[in-house]
């Protein structure tokens, strides 16, 4: 959703036969107020993934395979972060930066690893290094107080935990403790209080998701039941959070 509601940004794949774009996901917005959709951009062949609004509404961030785009909606302007993964960006509340993944190479491994890009220097800098972890999700509360990260230690990669380090950089909280499982789809909750997820267990006998509630303050747990990428939904009247 744009943030100001008027507009979906998703991605769009297209199987009719004979188009020069059949299986290439691209970049399309549906309007609201007019019921149309349209192609964001006029290369409808340029394969595109990860698109994620500004909270501010004024850029749009995605990944092709040159790395991450920024595309300034006013005036077009387009910004490339070369990337080897396609990470997705995740924005500050601000605007002003994202935090986004990468790899590096030590001691002739691939390490992923956590780099925030100011959109004013446009200087890249890395964002809390730790070479004994790998980095597999990144999420910006909707407070920006904290930053959630699914990070596994390079020695254990059985299982991933969740972190809460702060928008600056200056505290590290390991959230959960999760013994031979793996945490995906990292969902916040509005008031930044509760943080949702998928999580499922290698030592059982079937991969079954379970849905999960995190909150942030207690690190206390709410098993959901089974599902898969949940998020929070707004509901105005009165204003109270719901999960689906």
């Amino acid at each position: 959703w744009s943030p100001d509601g008027q507009r979906v940004l998703y991605e769009n794949i297209n199987l009719h036969d004979g188009s020069s774009s059949i299986g290439i996901p691209t970049l399309w917005w549906f309007n609201l107020d007019s019921g149309k959709t349209q192609p964001v951009f006029q290369e409808v062949d340029l394969p595109v993934l990860n698109p994620r609004w500004s909270p501010n509404g004024a850029w749009l961030s995605y990944t092709t395979p040159e790395g991450i785009h920024l595309y300034r909606l006013e005036n077009g302007e387009s910004r490339l972060i070369k990337n080897r993964i396609g990470s997705v960006a995740s924005w500050a509340t601000n605007s002003r930066s994202i935090i986004i993944r990468d790899s590096i190479e030590n001691e002739k491994k691939l390490v992923t690893q956590l780099f925030r890009y100011d959109l004013i220097s446009q200087q890249l800098t890395p964002f809390a290094p730790d070479l004994a972890f790998e980095n597999l999700l990144v999420e910006t509360s909707p407070t920006g107080m904290w930053i959630a990260i699914v990070r596994r230690e390079t020695v254990r990669l059985n299982e991933n935990q969740i972190w809460l380090i702060r928008a600056d950089g200056s505290e590290q909280r390991l959230l959960t403790t999760l013994e031979n499982g793996y945490y995906s789809n990292l969902s916040w909750s509005p008031d930044g209080k509760y943080l949702l997820c998928d999580m499922y267990l290698f030592n059982t006998a079937t991969l079954k998701t379970h849905l999960q509630r995190i909150d942030i303050k207690t690190g206390e747990v709410s098993d959901l039941g089974a599902g898969f990428s949940p998020s929070w939904v707004w509901s105005d009247a009165p204003r109270s959070l719901n999960a689906q």
